[in-house]
């Protein structure tokens, strides 16, 4: 059984097609930049073979789909004798809001709640809907499967999940907290228990995804009690250009002192590391990394119980994520915490095994 996943952003799509029939095989993978713009650029690799690269423009998600689909039958650089292969289709949604506590097959119902939650994630659900309209018309009858950032986390309780805001707004406007980054956080946690030995559902676990977008997730017994990401996916830790956490009056002071508007996109992609770039990456790194991790999930090993701390980090921002996390690790050992670590390694191996440090326990 072979599956094609996709992630559509507003001007790029990554994508996956992997063979299920046992062990997942990971038959090709590759990212179409640019959409919408001027040179696209295709990067694909197929299994046990070079990266291969080409230029045009794209004009749109369907078109730039229909690219992907014709690269994986190629003759020269294809994987496939046919599309008919393709037996089903996964796609990565950002937001689901309270409506979606797992992955879910796409019905017109799912794609009117997917919709219903553009308010919530306004730059992602958009183009995740025009990849999945996008696949319905180029392939026809194939089942499939929307997977949420946000599901894993609907198992956050209310304490950790609501802000300290009117109740009315969350009745109103369902403003709460909602994290992301789940899919990443639960394959981390479970990839580790297999590595360990360990039964997903008793053991505590703290995840930590670092890239250029970061989150930190607390997991009980396999189900995440708290995360650092919120309402959306700018707040928690510092990242590559996202602000994260920050004083809710340093916004007004920046537009006035500075006579700076302060929208979404700002928020966005001006701040982060990018933001602190000229004081310099490293020590702008070294000023906020680790704090968030004991303090906010501490309560994950309140209770006595030892805790597992996983790692995964991007390659891109390897160094980034290492001076974060040794960080991290000093305030960690304190509360008897055992680190794990595992990052990628090579293609069709998303993780292995690097370090072990031994809990106080």
């Amino acid at each position: 059984m072979k599956v094609l996943v996709l992630n559509c952003g507003s001007s790029s799509i990554k994508y996956q097609l992997l063979d299920m029939s046992s062990e997942p095989d990971l038959l090709a993978k590759g990212l179409l930049e640019r959409i919408g713009l001027k040179d696209s650029e295709l990067s694909h690799q197929p299994k046990g073979k070079d990266k291969y690269k080409w230029v045009q423009d794209i004009p749109d998600h369907e078109i730039g789909i229909d690219w992907i689909l014709k690269t994986l039958v190629d003759k020269e650089v294809g994987v496939l004798t046919s599309l008919n292969e393709i037996a089903a289709v996964g796609h990565r949604v950002a937001h689901g809001g309270e409506n979606f506590t797992q992955s879910a097959l796409i019905t017109e119902k799912t794609k009117k709640e997917i919709e219903a939650c553009i308010e919530l994630a306004p730059l992602h659900n958009p183009a995740n809907l025009k990849g999945i309209l996008a696949m319905e018309k180029l392939l026809p009858g194939v089942p499939m499967v929307a997977v949420f950032d946000t599901s894993f986390h609907q198992t956050m309780p209310p304490e950790a999940y609501m802000y300290p805001i009117p109740y009315e707004y969350y009745e109103k406007y369902k403003i709460r907290r909602y994290a992301f980054h789940g899919t990443s956080h639960k394959y981390v946690a479970q990839k580790a228990c297999k590595i360990l030995g360990k039964d997903f559902n008793k053991i505590n676990i703290i995840t930590c995804h670092l890239g250029n977008g970061a989150s930190v997730a607390a997991i009980k017994q396999g189900k995440s009690i708290d995360s650092s990401m919120g309402f959306t996916p700018v707040e928690g830790l510092m990242m590559g250009t996202r602000v994260g956490d920050v004083d809710a009056g340093v916004v007004r002071a920046v537009s006035v002192v500075a006579v700076v508007h302060v929208s979404r996109h700002r928020i966005r992609e001006h701040h982060g590391f990018c933001g602190n770039a000229n004081v310099a990456l490293l020590h702008a790194d070294q000023r906020v990394v680790g704090d968030p991790i004991p303090d906010r999930y501490a309560g994950v090993v309140a209770e006595g119980e030892p805790a597992t701390v996983v790692e995964s980090v991007e390659v891109t921002q390897v160094r980034i994520a290492r001076i974060r996390l040794a960080r991290a690790e000093v305030r960690l050992f304190a509360l008897h915490v055992r680190k794990e670590e595992a990052r990628p390694h090579h293609f069709g191996s998303p993780v292995r095994w690097v370090s072990v440090s031994s809990s106080a326990h």
